[in-house]
């Protein structure tokens, strides 16, 4: 009986289920068990057996009273489990994923959405809601953007909606990237040189031009030859 439990698959090792821990939800324990009855492809007859290796404490106490027919298959097994281990997490009804439903959003990225909105529509019934009402309310709940871009494609399923989607966003993405991006360090390294030279010359003579506004004492009087005055206000008129 050990030796199923210990078969070496590369497969990581599953915590035991005693019935005591009720931070380990006995519905999560049966879902593990059968993704690795799937791994395992083991015969119909052993699988209730290879989950009875993973049990201990009082829940394999329990399976030493079973029956035996309970014991040899795996769906008698695993509802006798759930009966006698009820789960203790919190199930949402159909109105709360209802609720959720029709309140999703896109809110972040398309990815994001699409899984939120796959989450969401998993846990409802097929009689609820149809498949084109599905398509309609995830059209509605994309960004105006790219919802309008998934409306002009014409899906005919949600899956190829979900997949415009995420393209188009993938393509703006790409697109303001390459367009809005700031210019590197050294590029148009030549246009900054000539502005720069263009900017001091400017410069120096627009500097010229203040001095001689503010500076009258570089004038040079043509009457005497000295700086300072002007010939009209010239002292030395000895001179012709």
């Amino acid at each position: 009986m050990s030796n199923i439990g210990t078969v070496n698959l590369g497969i990581p090792a599953i915590k035991p289920f005693s019935g005591n821990n009720k931070d380990y939800d006995p519905k999560e324990f049966i879902l593990k068990m059968h993704l690795q009855l799937e791994l395992r492809a083991l015969p119909e007859e052993v699988k209730a057996l290879f989950v009875a290796t993973f049990l201990e404490g009082k829940a394999l106490r329990w399976y030493e009273r079973l029956d035996l027919i309970a014991k040899r298959d795996i769906k008698l097994f695993e509802k006798a489990f759930l009966e006698r281990f009820p789960s203790h997490v919190r199930q949402d009804t159909i109105l709360d994923w209802a609720k959720k439903y029709h309140s999703i959003q896109q809110i972040t990225t398309v990815q994001n959405y699409n899984q939120q909105f796959r989450d969401v529509t998993y846990q409802l019934p097929d009689n609820v809601y149809l498949q084109q009402g599905h398509l309609i309310k995830y059209i509605l709940g994309l960004k105006k953007m790219i919802g309008y871009e998934v409306s002009q494609r014409n899906c005919s399923t949600l899956e190829e909606a979900m997949d415009v989607a995420a393209r188009f966003e993938a393509a703006r993405d790409l697109r303001e990237k390459l367009y809005f991006r700031k210019p590197k360090r050294n590029e148009y390294s030549e246009l900054r040189v000539f502005e720069k030279e263009s900017s001091q010359d400017d410069q120096m003579e627009v500097d010229s031009v203040l001095t001689r506004r503010h500076y009258p004492n570089k004038l040079e009087c043509y009457n005497c030859g000295k700086e300072g005055h002007f010939a009209a206000r010239c002292t030395n008129r000895s001179k012709n």
